[in-house]
């Protein structure tokens, strides 16, 4: 919806002023919800406030057309009839259904049109919004309420002079069609109370919007931008052999390596920032938080890193072969390992809380939530697992040979395993609810994102692939990036994140010619 407010010049000239707010059209960008406004159903909840006002004024050539539409000079309104007060730009031809033409009340280049309300229905529920909007107004922008009452003060006055029975009242919005939008240049006058506490201007809803179906689009259709990190010129940063592990945030790319050490990347530079060295194997997993880098090895132990400084905190002693996968929240660390068991620690103290005994081969991958652990094993089982008693709840069974990998979102749980197939499953029900086939060797890492139905995998045969999981399609199959098997995959919104044997951590945008500042 356009709102546009109509004025009149001295020789009756129809113009219009195009305002663009949230609803499309002055853009108003401010805190709070996004919401596709109507100006007929406004009420206090759903009012956005603006803190800009961008004000379009098209540039066209005057028409001579006969006055279509134009109300009897001797129109009385029923109810006291709102005003608009505006400035004059060139004039606009407007459509017969809401074109009015009256007597030029003043000689001002600003002036007033009234606005009679009886028109159209469309109109009645109008009245509470203009009062939101003109209290809004009065309270952010007193010196705009001053000059408007000034102006509407004396259009009211010459007004008088020629019509008596028609009052100026309030500034009212009035519906024209799209095909009158402006093309040119949008003037902002930013608002001084709508900006954050760094001085940035507020969200701007709409073009947040636009923006994310866009990024929508690009992971349907495969739209992206892919870098390596190192890049070609810093290649000497960079790991000395496989990368089996990789976690990574706006900031920054932590990713762990054969070679026994763990490095931590500038997300947007592709630099090395650190290198963390203490284990005596290779680096097979690792997690991280705002406070903690938490990390397992094939040297069966798990460090605890300070985020900030790099400084081994403690190192957890307990696993009697290689640790394979781990997760943590804010009091735990749940670790699995080739010794066909899961640990559950207390992330604070170092403590042992519990083992998890159950599965006939090395646990390859562990995921916990809501109070519940889930693990997949080489022995071809998905076991769900309670965290406060250690019983096992439930086991999935359907993977023709081991499973390498496991997500679980609190409803579903998706595997992939060495047979080449990804299934998901209803932990509730345990029945499998989606099977998805394509990869032509081991799928070794799985991501999952439920809201959305996507799943990104990883494989031996060297490429990712992104899939609706409730169809089963395979939407996006990424070739063109490693040259070796892929260990690890994790994504967001906008990007992939992978890494391989190779040596290689490959960055895959798809938020490639959008405007990303928004989105943060």
């Amino acid at each position: 919806m356009i709102d546009t407010y109509l004025s009149t010049t001295a020789n009756t000239q129809t113009v219009a002023i195009e305002l663009v707010d949230g609803m499309e059209g002055v853009e108003f960008t401010g805190k709070g919800k996004a919401k596709e406004l109507s100006m007929m159903s406004l009420d206090d909840d759903d009012l956005v406030l603006p803190s800009s006002l961008i004000v379009r004024s098209p540039r066209m050539p005057s028409p001579k057309t006969p006055s279509i539409g134009s109300l009897p000079m001797d129109f009385t309104p029923a109810v006291p009839v709102p005003a608009v007060h505006v400035s004059t730009p060139s004039a606009l031809p407007i459509p017969a259904h809401i074109l009015h033409r009256v007597p030029a009340p003043s000689t001002r280049s600003s002036t007033l049109l009234p606005i009679p309300t009886p028109m159209s229905n469309r109109f009645r529920s109008l009245r509470r919004p203009s009062e939101l909007l003109l209290r809004f107004r009065n309270r952010h922008a007193p010196h705009l309420s001053t000059t408007s009452a000034t102006h509407a003060s004396s259009s009211s006055s010459s007004s008088s002079s020629t019509s008596s029975t028609i009052t100026p009242t309030r500034q009212l919005p009035v519906a024209v069609p799209s095909a009158y939008r402006s093309s040119r240049p949008a003037v902002v006058f930013p608002h001084p109370h709508h900006h954050d506490e760094k001085g940035r201007p507020a969200i701007c809803w709409k073009r947040l919007y636009r923006n994310r179906l866009q990024i929508e689009r690009n992971w349907r259709v495969g739209v992206y931008r892919s870098r390596a990190i190192p890049s070609a010129e810093n290649m000497h940063e960079g790991h000395r052999e496989g990368i089996y592990c990789v976690q990574f945030d706006e900031e920054k790319i932590v990713s762990g390596s054969r070679d026994n050490t763990i490095k931590v990347w500038d997300t947007h530079s592709g630099r090395c920032l650190r290198t963390l060295v203490a284990h005596t194997g290779s680096v097979l997993c690792l997690q991280y938080d705002e406070k903690y880098i938490i990390s397992g090895s094939s040297d069966n132990s798990i460090i605890q890193w300070d985020v900030r400084t790099g400084a081994v905190v403690r190192i957890l002693k307990g696993h009697t072969e290689p640790v394979f996968n781990l997760k943590i929240d804010r009091d735990h660390i749940v670790s699995c390992s080739k010794d066909r068991t899961v640990r559950v620690w207390d992330l604070h103290t170092g403590e042992l809380l519990r083992t998890l005994v159950g599965h006939r081969a090395a646990v390859n991958a562990v995921q916990f939530r809501q109070g519940l652990i889930v693990s997949a094993s080489g022995d071809r089982t998905v076991k769900v697992w309670d965290l406060r008693t250690g019983e096992c709840v439930r086991t999935f069974d359907s993977h023709a040979r081991g499973i390498a990998c496991v997500q679980f979102d609190g409803k579903l749980v998706v595997s992939g395993s060495s047979d080449k197939t990804i299934k998901v499953w209803d932990v509730n029900s345990g029945e499998c609810v989606g099977t998805m086939t394509g990869h032509t060797d081991l799928v070794r890492t799985v991501q999952f994102d439920g809201e959305r139905g996507r799943v990104v995998s990883g494989s031996y045969d060297e490429t990712l692939k992104v899939w609706d999981w409730k169809t089963g399609k395979c939407m996006v199959d990424l070739k063109d990036g490693h040259t070796s098997r892929i260990f690890k995959v994790q994504f967001n919104d906008t990007k992939i994140v992978s890494c391989s044997q190779d040596q290689k951590i490959i960055v895959w945008d798809f938020a490639t010619s959008v405007d990303t500042s928004f989105l943060t």
